[in-house]
């Protein structure tokens, strides 16, 4: 087994274990089975590498050699199917032609034609004969590769949603890495250097859509299965490690491995992997810090939020610390929390940091049974007001009340809860750089609501208690 071999094997693995993983969760959706199929094209196209760059059964390396490319097509096709089912689109003319053109190589292959001979030296494989079956395998890959990103591409630029930019923009990531990656890879300067840089790609594409399954949900699994992936990632990143170093030693040092040298390098690996561990909490806060710089400390407050102000008695003090925080860890202009009259149901502005920015004459009130407050008792994510037009539940809304939300300058709102009743809102203006929320904002924001919810129900019943007193 040649150190080339080593890194289709590990990928082949490591998309093996999202097969095994996927497939014993329930219920399956139809995002599911299309990718559940992909992994199993592209495993079989790993495995088949394999044994294609390894000192193995030369005299098949012919007929090995045709299975790798018909089953690279097929996982190329599988991922463009997935990527449809993933946007809710049907098959569509470009799945039916590239499957026409897969069958098409398909059966020139077990004619023999495709290719007709491969080039062999020292028991190992160095090209293929190249000819007119080429076209057959590279026209079908272009064709699903361009249109996959396009259509990706076409969408994240139309959708407000952080979570799902973040899920679509690994998926763009992954076809990226395997389109580049195996288009090198096919070139004849990678096949008679033995480097498998198609492989490299598609272990690279691996660990993006494992992370992006375990951390953003890219398809639906379980928590625990979502933590399972996370660690086999972990230990996967080790043994390819190694494996990589192997190969520059053995390049470098001009050495021949052996199997005391494998497993000296895989323990290293091993150990590897245990340091970026232990190291990982310490490396986290540090690039946190370098990105986020003078919003680092208040974004950390806000993490915090449960024990920074969760012995805050005082309405006043908790409701200034809180919109003051905010403002200054999302760089925004202006923060705003909206609690609810007790003598007419209306929820208005009564906490507006900074204070003087502006007034709350032009902040919208919300009545009991409004429908964005019908929206907010519901949902516990945020509300984006400028998708209310495109969303059912908000035809109800009067033009004038669509009209006063817009000059209002907020982007979204966000409830607070306290045993599942909302008792209050949290308003929020668009970034000063005028960016999107990214989704750690928005995971930070309904984690910090989640929290101060009944510390603010706490507040405004000591308060409430106080002035009762007077």
């Amino acid at each position: 087994m040649t150190v080339q071999a080593i890194i289709p094997l590990v990928a082949a693995a490591a998309y093996l274990v999202l097969l095994i993983l996927i497939a014993i969760n329930r219920p399956r959706t139809r995002q599911q089975k299309h990718f559940m199929m992909y992994l199993v094209a592209v495993s079989i196209w790993e495995i088949s590498e394999a044994f294609l760059l390894s000192d193995f059964w030369v005299e098949y390396k012919l007929i090995i050699f045709r299975a790798v490319i018909c089953s690279s097509v097929w996982w190329a096709i599988q991922l463009y199917v997935f990527v449809r089912a993933y946007l809710n689109m049907s098959v569509g003319i470009i799945t039916r032609v590239a499957y026409a053109l897969l069958l098409l190589l398909v059966i020139f292959a077990f004619a023999g034609q495709a290719p007709p001979s491969v080039i062999i030296e020292n028991s190992a494989f160095v090209s293929p004969q190249y000819g007119w079956w080429f076209v057959l395998y590279v026209v079908p890959l272009i064709l699903v590769f361009v249109m996959g990103v396009f259509m990706l591409i076409k969408r994240i630029r139309y959708h407000r949603d952080p979570e799902e930019r973040n899920k679509i923009s690994y998926l763009i990531t992954a076809v990226v890495i395997l389109a580049g990656f195996g288009f090198i890879g096919v070139t004849p300067l990678a096949l008679k250097g033995g480097i498998p840089f198609s492989h490299i790609g598609g272990l690279s594409a691996a660990f993006v859509l494992a992370y992006a399954i375990s951390r953003h949900g890219l398809v639906s699994i379980s928590a625990v299965l979502r933590q399972v992936i996370g660690w086999t990632l972990l230990f996967v990143v080790g043994i390819c490690s190694y494996a990589l170093a192997l190969f520059l030693f053995s390049i470098v040092f001009d050495f021949v491995l052996s199997y005391e040298a494998l497993l000296f390098a895989t323990l290293t690996a091993v150990l590897a992997a245990l340091f970026v561990y232990f190291l990982r909490p310490t490396f986290s806060t540090m690039i946190d810090y370098f990105f986020y710089r003078e919003t680092y400390l208040y974004r950390q407050i806000l993490l915090r939020f449960d024990t920074e102000m969760g012995t805050i008695l005082s309405l006043d003090e908790l409701a200034d610390r809180m919109l003051s925080v905010i403002v200054k860890a999302m760089n925004i202009p202006r923060a705003v929390l909206l609690f609810q009259n007790e003598t007419d149901n209306y929820f208005v502005a009564r906490y507006v940091h900074p204070e003087g920015k502006g007034s709350t004459e032009d902040i919208p009130t919300f009545v009991q049974g409004n429908p964005i407050i019908t929206w907010l008792e519901k949902e516990n994510g945020v509300l984006y007001l400028n998708q209310i037009d495109t969303m059912m539940e908000f035809r109800g809304l009067w033009y004038d009340e669509k009209q006063v939300l817009r000059a209002s300058g907020l982007d979204l709102l966000c409830p607070l809860k306290s045993r599942g009743k909302l008792v209050g809102i949290l308003a929020l203006e668009n970034k000063k750089s005028r960016k999107p929320f990214s989704q750690e904002d928005i995971e930070m924001i309904k984690g910090m609501a989640g929290k101060a919810g009944i510390i603010v129900e706490n507040a405004r019943m000591f308060d409430a208690l106080s002035q009762q007193q007077l």
